[in-house]
């Protein structure tokens, strides 16, 4: 089994590593395309038929992934908004396959996501101890900046630092959950994760996006406090430890660079004017808003595509870029249609994760949560990010006929 697992994410590396020196942006798609057709081929329509909650989800998700090929500049915008259906593919196919293959195996599917998260953190270390040359995202640095690829510009094997902060801090997460709720991990083991989860904590560090990081805090405000009520008496020890372990890594990095980065090297945000918020995230929003609201009533409805949102960018602000949040770029790219989809699906999404309890029940809030962070201040299409999200709505769906050792 171990042999097996080592293979596949070997391949799976090497496709990364492929993916990342490749010229041929569509070889990042195929293959894609061609794992997502592979993993339908071994979903049951049983699996969607006598679930109503999963039917739901899955068919708005989908419903959400046609309307990508419907906007008022499907020509210009064919490939980008190929990659971005692709990508949230992902969320509605994993659900389908993961409650086909593992409904009853919950603990099993946590296992696996586990040992994936481990593998994406693990991916960068090749790179960090230069056995592996990092790539030079030339196309990326002249579309966005030099800043785009962080301070330190190390991204590893991933395309550029926010996917890897993002990824990072997602795998990070999840780590987290299993070391304090697993009591079964062996000492071996549990090194391991401490291990992954340092290296993991490091790399988004170097990374040097704070998406990652507010992602991150989003995670833990929320676990730390449900994880706190299981056993208040046995917990708060453990729950003061960690703050003071917080407080010294937070006077650490108030020394370093990185606070600066978090402040943008202010003493006080009241200097700040609104269009200067997050590396200039105001104006990028304020323009995406005015440029959506002053295109014609059917690209009001639905959406103009990702590409042209760029150019209608770099013609009012000189950035060729995207909306850098989910909710606005989806309003553009796919207007009040697509972003009532989007809305529709999270709500019902947000209304299981409160209403039906399960194992697994706060630690699928707690993702959710930063899975919403991630949009609110990049995008929602990370892929490996999206299915992370994927499975852990699953965790919270499936039923289980296992022995439950989390506590």
């Amino acid at each position: 089994m171990l042999l097996r697992f080592n293979f596949i994410f070997f391949v799976f590396f090497l496709i990364l590593y492929i993916e990342s020196i490749s010229e041929i942006l569509i070889f990042a798609s195929l293959w894609k395309v061609a794992v997502l057709i592979i993993l339908l081929n071994n979903c049951s329509t049983k699996a969607i038929i006598f679930n109503s909650e999963l039917k739901i989800i899955i068919l708005t998700f989908s419903l959400l992934v046609l309307k990508f090929f419907f906007n008022t500049n499907m020509s210009s915008s064919l490939i980008p908004d190929l990659s971005n259906s692709i990508k949230f593919a992902v969320i509605p196919i994993i659900l389908w396959f993961t409650y086909t293959q593992y409904d009853g195996r919950k603990l099993i599917l946590f296992e696996l996501l586990c040992i994936f998260s481990i593998y994406l953190i693990w991916y960068n270390v090749p790179y960090l101890i230069n056995i592996i040359n990092p790539v030079n995202h030339k196309d990326y640095v002249e579309l966005y900046g030099q800043e785009s690829l962080g301070k330190f510009g190390f991204s590893g094997i991933y395309p550029n630092t926010h996917t890897s902060s993002v990824l990072m801090a997602g795998s990070s997460c999840i780590i987290i959950y299993k070391l304090f709720i697993d009591r079964g991990i062996g000492k071996f083991v549990r090194l391991i994760y401490w291990l992954t989860l340092f290296l993991g904590i490091y790399f988004l560090y170097l990374s040097y996006v704070r998406t990652g990081w507010i992602q991150l805090i989003a995670f833990l405000i929320y676990f730390s406090f449900s994880w706190l009520a299981i056993n208040f008496r046995k917990n708060i020890y453990r729950f003061f430890g960690g703050i003071l372990i917080l407080g010294v890594l937070v006077n650490y990095l108030g020394t370093s660079e990185l606070i600066v980065r978090f402040t943008e090297n202010r003493n006080s945000f009241n200097e700040l004017s609104f269009d200067e918020l997050g590396s200039g995230r105001g104006i990028i929003y304020k323009t995406a808003l005015l440029n959506w609201a002053n295109s014609d009533f059917v690209s009001i409805l639905l959406g103009y595509g990702e590409e042209y949102g760029k150019e209608k960018m770099y013609e009012k602000i000189g950035m060729h870029v995207f909306a850098h949040n989910g909710f606005l770029e989806m309003l553009q790219s796919n207007g009040i249609i697509g972003l009532l989809i989007l809305l529709t699906v999270l709500i019902y999404v947000r209304a299981i994760l409160f209403k039906k309890t399960s194992e697994f029940q706060d630690f699928s809030k707690a993702f959710f949560l930063s899975w919403l962070v991630v949009g609110l201040f990049q995008e929602f299409t990370f892929v490996y990010f999206n299915l992370m999200f994927a499975v852990s709505i699953s965790l919270h769906l499936l039923g289980s006929k296992e022995i439950l050792k989390y506590k």
